[in-house]
């Protein structure tokens, strides 16, 4: 799936590249300018690195102190599960994103670091056999594994980047189409992720 939102994200930052702003000047043109904000958020799927499910949700608020280059603050709960077992992150810190052109299709960058706290609570077991070969032919084990959190929350820092394409809605409300990819428990988590933004301050 995340192939296949690549290959996407690339064909549709190929076609931005052959669009040419409008010599009339319409109402996407002037988006991303200096001196305005943008608020907006994503959220998406994936496999877990530890647990079976990840879902994420990222928001964020930020002001462009140039053109289309946003600097600001963003903040992301993160969940992994298993049956009765949770892992949930909290996470708060800067953020930055850029627009790769002033279109109506605009392809984009984004970076942060994020600092916040991880638990693991709830428990299951889980039965597993193996067979092992002895010199006395095959023997079975049968064994029971069991997962449990504790409660306790410690410390983390995550590193995450991306890149997607922004859909104008109209001349402020934008949609993204995003694939992000975060530096999470040493490992790296790949997940497509769909969003939303706002742009405020200036009229457009």
């Amino acid at each position: 799936m995340e192939k296949a939102l690549l290959l996407c994200l690339l064909g549709l930052c190929g076609s931005v590249q052959a669009q040419q702003p409008s010599k009339t000047g319409n109402a996407y043109t002037s988006a991303y300018a200096t001196g305005s904000w943008s608020v907006g958020g994503h959220a998406g799927y994936s496999k877990g690195l530890i647990l079976e499910n990840n879902s994420t949700a990222q928001l964020y608020a930020g002001y462009f102190i140039a053109n289309r280059l946003l600097l600001g603050l963003g903040a992301s709960g993160s969940q992994e599960w298993f049956r009765l077992v949770r892992s949930q992150t909290y996470t708060v810190g800067p953020m930055a994103r850029y627009q790769l052109s002033r279109t109506r299709f605009s392809p984009f960058l984004t970076a942060s670091y994020q600092f916040g706290g991880r638990s693991l609570s709830g428990s299951e077991s889980q039965t597993m056999t193996s067979v092992v070969n002895t010199p006395n032919g095959p023997v079975t084990i049968t064994g029971t594994a069991r997962i449990r959190g504790t409660g306790v929350s410690r410390s983390v820092g995550i590193f995450s980047c991306g890149a997607g394409v922004s859909a104008g809605i109209s001349a402020a409300l934008r949609v993204d189409l995003a694939l992000s990819y975060q530096q999470w428990l040493d490992q790296p988590l790949i997940q497509p992720q769909l969003g939303i933004n706002y742009l405020i301050g200036k009229k457009y």
